[in-house]
C-alpha cells in the first residue's frame, strides 16, 4: 500500500518533467526553424543551405531519449505548415524530420556507443558520419519525395533539392548538436583569466568573419580568398576551450557567414543560389569536422592523462598497501581485524604464533575464543572507549592460548572508519608481556625481602637524584632519624638540614669532590655523618655517585643505626670532638 502510494506521488513529478522537456524542445525547435527561415534570399521554396532545427531535434533525443519525438513532430509540423507548403507536405517533412532523428540517436547509441560529452574521437566521428551525413539522408528522401509529390519543386531539379534538403540538416547537425551537447562545459570556465581569453578569441574572431564575409566598405580590397582565416581561430578554441569553445566559435562564424551571403556579400555570395548554398555548405562542413575532431582528439588525450595518472596512483597504493600488509603479516606482534560484531576477519603469524590458532580455525569466529571467563568484561569496556572515538593504548590482561594456557598481553586497539566517517571495525595488535610480568613480580619479591632486611637489620637507604633535586628515604632511614614513615620532604634541602652542620659540611665536600671529577660514570665513596641523636659520627659510610651523558644523575648512600655498644663510644666527648 505505501509502495502504491509513493508511485502516485512521484507520477505526477514524471509528467510535469516529460511536459517541461517537451514545451522546451518544442519552443527551441520552432525558434531554430525560423531563424534557418529567415535567409529567404539563398533558399529555394522551403529549401535552404542550414536547417539549425534538425541539429536541435537530434540533440534532445540524445540527451533527453526517444519520448521526447511528440515536442519535435508538432514543432516541425507547425514550422513547415506556416511556410508556403500543403498541409500534406508539412505533415510529411515533420515525420521525415522527427523519423530520421530517431533513426539518427539510434544508430549513435546503439551502434557507435556515443557518449555527449564527445570526449573521444570516435564520438566526434560518429556524430558526423550517423549523426549528420547518414540520418540526413532519411529526413531528405522522405521530405523532398513529399514535396514533388504535392508538386513543391526548390532549386534546378529533384537532385539538387534533395542535396540541399541532404547538406541543410547535415550542416544543421554539425553546427547545433555538439554545442548543445556540450553546453554546461562553458559554464565551466575558470579562472576569471580563462573567460577573459575566451571572451577576447570570440570579438577577434567575429571581427575578422565580418572583415572577410561583409565586404567592408572602409576596405577597397575584397578578401574572399582569406575565407578560411577564421579556421586559425577554430583551432584556438578547440585547444584552449575543448568541443563547446570550438561548437560555439563554429557556429558564430557560421551565423555571419549566412547572414552576410543572404546579404548578397562575401565569397559565397558570386554564383547562382545553387552554388552558393552548396559553398556554403561545404565550407561549414570543413570547419565543424576540422574543429570538432581537434577538440575531441585533445579531449580524449587529456582523458588518457588523467586515466594513467589515477592508475598510477592506485597502483602506488595498491604497493603501499601490499608493503603494509607484508610488514603486517611477518611482524612477531599479534594483529587482529574485527568487525564491529566481534568476528575475527584478520590474522597475521604473530597472532599464530602467540595463540596458537592457525588462521584458518579463527578467521569467521568470534573474539570472544580468546577472552577468559573472568575477563569477559574486557570487551564491553574497550568497544566503549571506542564508540567515543577514543584508541585504547597498553591495555594490560589476560588471554587464553588455544591449549588453555593464560597469558599477559598488552592491547593496542583502534577504530577502523570507512570514508563516511562510520565505524565498521576494529584493529587490535597483542604484544606478549608474560616475562615483563614475571620480571616486575620478581623485582617486587626482591625489593620487599630488601626492605625486610633492612628493617632487620636497621639500615636506612637514602637517594639523591640531583637533576630532579629528589630526596627519597627509606622508612628504615626515617626511623634512624626520628621521623615519622612518610614525612621526609623529598628534596635535598630537608635530607641536610637533618644532619648535623658538621655532617653537612662533611656531605658538600664530598660532593664537590665528586662532582670535580670529570671521567668516571660509576663512583663508589666512603664519608661519615655526624648523627646529632646519637652525638657522633658513624664512618665510611658507602656511596655511589653516577654519571649520565656528562651529567651527574643521582647519589646513593646506606646508614647503619649503630647498636647499643656503638651508641656509647659514640656518646664519648672524644669522638664527638
Amino acid at each position: 500500500m505505501s509502495q502504491a502510494t509513493e508511485n502516485v506521488r512521484v507520477a505526477p513529478v514524471q509528467v510535469g518533467k516529460y511536459l517541461a522537456q517537451i514545451t522546451i524542445i518544442f519552443a527551441a525547435y520552432f525558434v531554430a526553424g525560423k531563424l534557418g527561415q529567415a535567409t529567404s534570399n539563398i533558399r529555394s521554396s522551403n529549401l535552404g543551405p542550414v536547417w539549425p532545427a534538425y541539429g536541435v531535434a537530434l540533440a534532445a533525443i540524445l540527451l533527453c531519449g526517444y519520448r521526447v519525438w511528440v515536442g519535435i513532430a508538432v514543432a516541425a509540423f507547425l514550422i513547415a505548415f506556416l511556410s508556403p507548403v500543403p498541409l500534406v507536405a508539412a505533415v510529411g517533412q515533420a515525420a521525415g524530420a522527427t523519423l530520421a532523428a530517431l533513426v539518427g540517436a539510434f544508430l549513435l547509441l546503439r551502434i557507435a556507443k556515443f557518449r555527449p560529452s564527445l570526449s573521444r574521437l570516435r564520438d566526434a566521428l560518429a556524430l558526423v558520419v550517423l549523426g549528420g551525413l547518414g540520418s540526413a539522408m532519411l529526413s531528405a528522401t522522405i521530405g523532398v519525395s513529399v514535396l514533388y509529390a504535392t508538386h513543391v519543386q526548390a532549386y534546378s531539379g529533384l537532385s539538387s533539392a534533395w542535396l540541399i534538403y541532404w547538406l541543410g540538416d547535415s550542416t544543421g547537425v554539425l553546427l547545433v548538436a555538439p554545442l548543445v551537447l556540450t553546453a554546461p562545459d562553458l559554464l565551466r570556465i575558470r579562472p576569471r583569466a580563462r573567460i577573459g581569453e575566451f571572451v577576447g578569441l570570440l570579438l577577434l574572431l567575429i571581427a575578422t568573419c565580418f572583415i572577410v564575409f561583409g565586404d567592408l566598405p572602409l576596405i577597397p580590397v575584397k578578401l574572399h580568398v582569406l575565407a578560411f582565416a577564421v579556421l586559425p581561430f577554430v583551432m584556438w578554441a578547440a585547444i584552449r576551450f575543448g568541443v563547446s569553445g570550438a561548437a560555439l566559435s563554429i557556429l558564430f562564424v557560421a551565423t555571419v557567414a549566412t547572414v552576410e551571403t543572404a546579404l548578397g556579400s562575401g565569397p559565397f555570395a558570386l554564383n547562382a543560389t545553387f552554388t552558393n548554398a552548396v559553398l556554403l555548405d561545404v565550407f561549414f562542413a570543413v570547419l565543424s569536422v576540422s574543429g570538432l575532431t581537434l577538440a575531441a582528439v585533445i579531449a580524449e588525450r587529456e582523458q588518457s592523462e588523467r586515466e594513467r595518472e589515477q592508475l598510477v596512483r592506485k597502483q602506488a597504493a595498491m604497493e603501499a598497501r601490499l608493503r603494509l600488509a607484508t610488514i603486517v603479516e611477518s611482524s612477531d606482534d599479534a594483529i587482529i581485524g574485527e568487525g564491529i560484531d566481534g568476528i575475527v576477519t584478520d590474522w597475521n603469524k604473530g597472532a599464530e604464533y602467540l595463540y596458537g590458532y592457525p588462521s584458518g580455525e579463527i578467521v569467521g569466529k568470534p573474539i570472544s575464543f580468546l577472552i577468559p571467563t573472568d575477563r569477559s568484561n574486557d570487551s564491553p569496556e574497550i568497544m566503549k572507549k571506542l564508540n567515543d572515538r577514543e584508541a585504547v593504548k597498553h591495555y594490560e590482561t589476560v588471554r587464553q592460548k588455544k591449549d588453555g594456557t593464560l597469558l599477559e598481553v598488552s592491547l593496542t586497539v583502534s577504530p577502523i572508519f570507512d570514508n563516511e566517517g562510520r565505524m565498521i571495525g576494529v584493529s587490535t595488535i597483542a604484544r606478549d608481556i608474560t616475562e615483563r610480568k614475571r620480571a616486575e613480580e620478581a623485582l617486587r619479591e626482591s625489593e620487599e625481602r630488601l626492605r625486610l632486611t633492612q628493617a632487620a637489620v636497621h639500615v636506612g637507604v637514602f637517594e639523591w637524584d640531583i637533576k630532579k633535586n629528589e630526596n627519597h628515604w627509606s622508612p628504615e632511614m626515617e626511623r634512624i632519624y626520628g621521623l615519622a614513615p612518610g614525612s621526609f620532604g623529598g628534596t635535598y634541602e630537608p635530607g641536610s638540614s637533618a644532619f648535623t652542620l658538621r655532617t653537612a659540611c662533611s656531605l658538600n665536600g664530598t660532593i664537590k669532590g665528586t662532582f670535580k671529577e670529570e671521567t668516571f660514570s660509576t663512583r663508589s665513596f666512603a664519608w661519615s655523618p655526624h648523627l646529632e641523636r646519637f652525638a657522633g659520627c658513624i664512618p665510611e659510610l658507602p656511596s655511589l655517585a653516577i654519571r649520565q651523558a656528562g651529567r651527574f644523575e643521582c647519589w646513593d648512600s646506606l646508614l647503619t643505626s649503630p647498636s647499643a655498644k656503638r651508641r656509647k663510644w659514640l656518646s664519648q666527648p672524644s669522638a664527638a670532638g
